[in-house]
């Protein structure tokens, strides 16, 4: 994973130096909203309807054609949660932070430089889940212990669609779903994960 990094990174480079017509690169500054079981799971939901969750991503986009884009991504976002208790004594509370790296094809209904697009993509994801658990303290009150689980290599999809104002500067909202799998070596662990992504997408080195 951190190889795919350090390359996308390369390529980011080297486009921004070379300035090819064909090949650009952007950074999106986003902020998310956990849905179904990732929001409201008894056991495994960040419990919250809203989350105002930071995230960053990188691209780097290949145009195929006047209205067609490619782009390598780098995602990542974090949601934090608030304690649900499981019984009278004890509360749980979930955190997650994702990290993608994936592939994702962007389609433009008028212009690449002005107007709605669309995609999807295909991406591989780490998940840190960390888990605290409060209970009673011998010592008066209640004490917590926080613990992580990774999950990595998880297949994810996603779609999209935002507005282009101008080359340089686009808004973009994205729907992602992670299969988690069953044995997570986790306690009350999710199946799988949704979440709802918007964001501000500046892009260098456009034509």
């Amino acid at each position: 994973m951190k190889a795919l990094v350090q390359r996308l990174a390369l390529l980011l480079s080297c486009s921004a130096f070379l300035g090819a017509q064909d090949i650009s690169w952007g950074i999106q500054l986003s902020t998310g909203s956990p849905l179904g079981g990732l929001s409201n799971d008894q056991y495994a939901g960040t419990h919250k309807t809203f989350n105002g969750a930071g995230g960053i991503g990188l691209n780097l986009s290949y145009q195929v054609s006047g209205l067609d884009d490619i782009r390598a991504t780098v995602n990542s976002i974090g949601f934090t949660g608030e304690f649900e208790n499981i019984d009278p004594s004890t509360a749980f509370r979930n955190e997650y932070h994702y990290f993608q790296v994936g592939v994702e094809w962007c389609h433009y209904f008028n212009s690449r430089n002005h107007g709605w697009n669309a995609g999807f993509g295909i991406n591989t994801t780490e998940l840190y889940r960390d888990v605290t658990v409060m209970t009673p303290s011998p010592f008066g009150g209640t004490w917590g212990s926080t613990s992580r689980f990774q999950q990595y290599r998880k297949l994810g999809i996603s779609a999209n669609g935002g507005y282009q104002f101008k080359p340089w500067l686009g808004i973009v909202g994205s729907i992602h779903h992670v299969n988690l799998g069953d044995d997570q070596g986790e306690p009350l662990p999710l199946k799988s994960a949704q979440w709802l992504q918007l964001g501000v997408l500046f892009h260098f080195g456009r034509k």
